[in-house]
């Protein structure tokens, strides 16, 4: 089992930023599953809204459609729409969602390209992910190259986004034990194949706390003109001109 508890206050505070739109998403897709976290912020906020799931790890969709199947009765169960999980990206529809959600998701400028091309024109992308100032105590536990957040926000930007904003917090997180650490390193996706015996031995000499940034963001789907077409603007006539 993946304890999300973190992915639990990163959501919350996502869904903060949910405001900003003029009209609520009723269909979104949710980049990997997070134990029902994200569903559940979400579900509070647009309570109608079509959530599906773009997941391959079986034991990540098990714990999500548990935590579902948890939250519902005999009739919901009964009359809820089918709830769609892709285990890859190919077989999602293009142009079909108004939103896209990705909890905790370290995304690359192919996959947030990627993104863009599954929601609506004026769709939107809410993500949260790791910056690189996370574990600056010990980054050898990590292995993966973390974005900065200024890069982060210009990658988005360049890749059928606009209207990016992107901030990010810094959290100090104070472990007891060292699996308690090595749960979240992995389950925040920072290292899957962790080295549990060197954790260990870092965790007892000074590992007691670590550093995790967050960084957020949101923005727009680019609007994308047709080739065959081209802007045609008026000017009102300058009165000062002869």
């Amino acid at each position: 089992m993946f304890d999300y508890s973190l992915h639990q206050i990163f959501a919350e505070k996502m869904a903060s930023r949910l405001s900003f739109l003029k009209q609520s998403p009723t269909k979104i897709l949710c980049i990997g599953a997070d134990g029902g976290a994200s569903r559940a912020v979400l579900k509070k906020i647009v309570p109608n809204a079509q959530i599906d799931y773009l997941e391959n790890n079986a034991d990540k969709i098990a714990q999500e459609m548990a935590y579902i199947k948890s939250q519902q009765n005999l009739l919901q169960r009964i009359k809820s729409p089918q709830i769609n999980i892709f285990r890859q990206p190919e077989h999602i529809s293009q142009n079909h969602y108004d939103c896209v959600w990705a909890n905790v998701q370290l995304s690359t400028a192919q996959q947030l390209q990627q993104l863009s091309s599954f929601v609506q024109e004026n769709g939107v992308l809410f993500l949260s992910t790791i910056g690189n100032q996370t574990l600056k105590e010990n980054p050898d536990l990590f292995k993966q190259n973390l974005p900065d957040m200024h890069d982060l926000g210009d990658i988005i930007q360049h890749n059928h986004w606009t209207d990016t904003v992107v901030d990010s917090e810094i959290y100090t997180l104070t472990y007891e034990t060292a699996n308690a650490l090595i749960n979240d390193i992995q389950t925040l996706g920072l290292n899957d194949h962790i080295d549990k015996q060197k954790t260990i031995q870092i965790f007892a000499s000074d590992l007691k706390k670590i550093s995790l940034e967050i960084i957020y963001a949101h923005a727009i789907k680019q609007f994308r003109q047709p080739e065959t077409e081209k802007v045609v603007q008026f000017y009102k006539q300058n009165p000062y001109r002869e």
